[in-house]
């Protein structure tokens, strides 16, 4: 009897090992959040913490506005400081260079390099180059940059003066001679006096001017287009062409009325939010630019408006407990001033936290 008991309680042992063994695997396949539920009871914690949320029936109106901005105009002009552009045009000398000789055989060369240099702020207009030949044989080949600007026979004496193209002008530049090569037994050669590189240069830093203007977030959330007017004072008959751009974008490029209102159009991708750029560059002539201003189009603000309805309880209720309404806001970095309005009651909001309540009396 004794050995019976005994194999009685092993087989219970274990079959509760058993059962524990299928609990606990139970356990480990559950997902998280249940086996969390099981184990630690949330279940109250959830119900305590679903407290805080407002009944239902008594939740007079709840609503996301998002955005509300404060501007009251449809336009906002960012006026301009006066700019002044001319063209300072000067007469200088490139190059000068005494004397050279050249000369060349049939097996032998001698090849003579002249450099010399234009500030990048210069702009060259009408180049030539000139000087005196003197027993000159074979045929003179001139280069500027590598480029040919002059080959052909040059009689003593002083020749016509030689134009250049001013495109080939560089800030760092190098004028080369160079002769033909002569037959056997005999040699070219040439000697050149008073050599001279000259042009009209343009100080082209005064053609240019800036300015800027600040664009700020609730004018770029409601930016619709632009309009920049002035009014250039200018020689209609001397005013060169002039680029305009808006944070380095061309809005326009022609030649301007003088002494009349000039209106350019300005698009929204051309903007940006904050410091914005406005830059004029006129290819000659002068030219005061006043009566500058930029004209910002907003579309309209649309400030949200609901409506709700309170029935016959809630409005007894309402005559032994107390209603309120709930700001909440994003962020409680900025300060907020707006104001609300309840049935004709004004509401004025300033805070600086993620929420404001306001208690509503009777």
């Amino acid at each position: 009897m004794k050995l019976s008991n005994k194999a009685q309680d092993v087989k219970v042992s274990t079959l509760i090992v058993i059962i524990m063994g299928l609990f606990l695997l139970y356990l480990v396949f559950l997902p998280p959040e249940a086996r969390d539920k099981l184990l630690f009871n949330e279940t109250q914690e959830n119900d305590e913490a679903n407290n805080d949320k407002p009944d239902p029936s008594r939740l007079l109106l709840s609503r996301t506005p998002g955005e509300v901005a404060s501007l009251q105009e449809t336009t906002i002009d960012h006026p301009v400081p006066a700019i002044f552009l001319t063209s300072q045009r000067e007469a200088k000398q490139l190059l000068f260079f005494p004397a050279l000789s050249i000369e060349r055989t049939f097996s032998s060369s001698s090849f003579f390099p002249l450099a010399f240099l234009v500030p990048e702020s210069d702009r060259i207009e009408s180049p030539y180059l000139s000087f005196t030949a003197d027993r000159c044989r074979g045929i003179v080949t001139i280069k500027l940059n590598n480029q040919v600007v002059f080959s052909d026979r040059i009689s003593s004496g002083t020749p016509d003066p030689i134009p250049m193209n001013p495109d080939l002008f560089q800030s760092s530049n190098v004028l080369s001679f160079e002769l033909s090569r002569p037959f056997i037994f005999t040699k070219n050669h040439c000697r050149l006096t008073n050599v001279k590189v000259a042009a009209d240069t343009i100080k082209t830093e005064r053609l240019r001017a800036s300015s800027s203007f600040v664009i700020g977030r609730s004018e770029f959330d409601y930016f619709e287009s632009a309009r920049l007017v002035f009014v250039p004072s200018c020689s209609q008959f001397s005013i060169g062409r002039m680029t305009v751009r808006v944070n380095n974008i061309v809005i326009y490029e022609g030649v301007p009325s003088c002494e009349a209102l000039n209106s350019i159009e300005i698009s929204k991708s051309m903007i940006r939010q904050g410091d914005n750029t406005i830059d004029f560059e006129l290819s000659s002539g002068t030219a005061r630019i006043d009566n500058m201003k930029i004209t910002s189009r907003l579309t309209s603000p649309t400030n949200p408006l609901y409506y709700f309805q309170v029935s016959d309880d809630q409005i007894n209720q309402l005559r032994t407990k107390k209603a309120v309404m709930k700001f909440e806001f994003p962020d409680d970095l900025s300060e907020r001033r707006l104001v609300a309005n309840l049935n004709g009651h004004r509401i004025d909001i300033d805070t600086r936290d993620r929420e404001y309540t306001y208690v509503v009396t009777s």
